[in-house]
């Protein structure tokens, strides 16, 4: 054996060495027993679960138009939303694309999933929704030059329904569309030969055909994205849907086993004895639960001529001894300079020494002052602990509160499963904190600060409750509060059914 031919087997080998480096076995055989397929890694993948993009590569992206990250997803809620990236520091010849999506609408005619384009948009390749065919499925080029062969079966998905793409292009020009990693449509064969994508000199579109065309946007939700300097084969496509869908069942799996309990067993509930006499002599004696009735009574004109002077008197008596209902009472009238005037400062003050013991409805003031800034810095990470802890003590109306949090990412990371657990509690909840025996100024009830949700035990006690009665939504949290999910209207913190 020569040199030469000892140099050209030590090449084959770096080459089979190198080509076994890129790739990763998957845990499991599709098919063929014995036979394990490989994947390589992607050159570009992003995924919306932890941030705007988790990219391997020098490239950063941008939210255009409405685009945001809500819930683990890119979302795109109308035209002129897309996300666009710098220019590409590699080229990209044969390919695959992959991305998995949400649509909004089937309706929709001629939106870009993912798309790779020159700089101007001039060129590009792209999987497209709806443009030859409606709610089908297509690769997309410039003036549909490499759309070729038989259409894909119509989209049924609904909204909640997510649809795996994917795309590759050969280097012989062959184009293979796939949807949740089975061939969607026969094999496209273009005249026109593969393109190829200068480093620097082209970038990639999430939500957008190409850029310069009509009709281009797709109103959905992506959940992630993938691009691969290589065109995976029938087999690979199908290996690596088969893995993303075990990951994605794996982490709800996993995310549910260790999800915190923190919904609550039981809705808060407050009584207060009726006005009589003997509660007026009690009040004087110096009875602080009392003297927070008889401020209460006195608050709403139950039983006695309305004096919000009077209730703060008592409420003030009471607030003095410690009571926690007290303080979050006149903590209320403070904030507002109902009867008294107002002092965010003294507000802040009373809240913070009912909240730190455990009085969910001045967890609840407290939260709302330090998300509004009322008389302290603004901290919404703060403000929503005390959300929460207000909520987990069944302070109903911080359910949809936490919900909003968890839902946009506010004081918190976001969290779809906590934020629609809270919302549907909410929603269930709703009726019975607004109507119904909770609203009923005589009732039959321990008078006890809980009733438990799913068999409340009772006996017979006199007793008034607080009717809902809603305040006038104040600065930009309560306003941001209106969009979130079947809102719940802005509630006085001292006042609950």
């Amino acid at each position: 054996m020569n040199k030469k031919d000892i140099l050209f087997i030590i090449s084959i080998w770096v080459l089979f060495l190198s080509m076994a480096q890129s790739q990763r076995p998957l845990p499991k055989d599709l098919g063929d027993a014995g036979i394990t397929v490989c994947v390589p890694e992607p050159v570009i993948k992003w995924d919306f679960k932890q941030s705007e993009h988790e990219i391997v590569g020098d490239l950063s992206g941008h939210l255009i138009g409405d685009a945001k990250i809500e819930n683990g997803k890119l979302c795109l809620p109308c035209e002129g939303s897309y996300y666009k990236t710098d220019p590409i520091p590699f080229k990209l010849t044969e390919k695959t694309m992959v991305a998995q999506v949400y649509l909004d609408n089937l309706e929709q005619r001629g939106g870009g999933l993912i798309t790779v384009q020159s700089i101007n948009g001039v060129t590009f390749d792209a999987i497209v929704y709806g443009e030859g065919k409606p709610k089908t499925w297509n690769n997309g080029s410039e003036h549909g030059i490499r759309i070729r062969g038989v259409e894909g079966t119509e989209e049924t998905a609904s909204s909640g329904q997510p649809i795996w793409m994917g795309i590759t292009y050969f280097k012989d020009g062959k184009i293979c569309l796939y949807k949740n990693g089975s061939p969607y449509r026969t094999i496209i064969q273009p005249e026109t030969p593969l393109q190829h994508y200068r480093k620097k000199q082209s970038n990639v579109l999430l939500g957008k055909r190409h850029e310069g065309g009509a009709n281009a946007y797709l109103k959905c939700k992506i959940e992630f994205a993938q691009i691969y300097d290589s065109a995976l084969s029938e087999k690979q496509m199908a290996a690596l849907y088969k893995l993303q869908k075990e990951k994605s069942a794996q982490d709800t799996k996993s995310v549910s086993a260790t999800r915190p309990e923190e919904l609550p067993s039981q809705l808060l509930v407050i009584t207060h004895e009726s006005y009589s006499d003997s509660l007026v002599k009690k009040a004087e004696k110096g009875d602080a639960q009392a003297q927070v009735d008889l401020g209460y009574n006195y608050h709403f004109g139950k039983g006695v001529t309305k004096s919000d002077e009077q209730a703060n008197y008592w409420y003030a008596k009471a607030a003095d001894q410690g009571n926690a209902n007290a303080q979050n009472n006149l903590a209320s009238n403070v904030s507002s300079g109902v009867g008294i005037e107002k002092n965010l400062s003294k507000a802040l003050e009373l809240y913070k020494k009912s909240a730190n013991q455990n009085f969910a409805p001045a967890q609840e003031g407290l939260a709302l002052m330090l998300c509004r800034g009322d008389g302290v810095q603004k901290n919404r990470a703060e403000a929503f602990q005390w959300h929460l802890k207000a909520a987990r003590n069944g302070w109903y109306p911080s359910f949809c509160r936490v919900a909003f949090h968890y839902k946009n990412g506010i004081g918190t990371s976001p969290d779809a499963y906590l934020a629609t657990q809270w919302q549907q509690l909410s929603d269930s909840k709703k009726t019975e904190w607004e109507g119904g025996a909770l609203v009923v100024d005589e009732i039959n009830i321990n008078p006890v600060a809980t009733s438990n949700m799913n068999n409340p035990q009772t006996k017979k006690t006199s007793a008034i409750k607080r009717r809902v009665i809603p305040i006038p939504k104040i600065n930009d949290y309560t306003s941001t509060l209106s969009h979130a999910s079947n809102p719940q209207p802005a509630i006085n913190p001292q006042q609950n059914p």
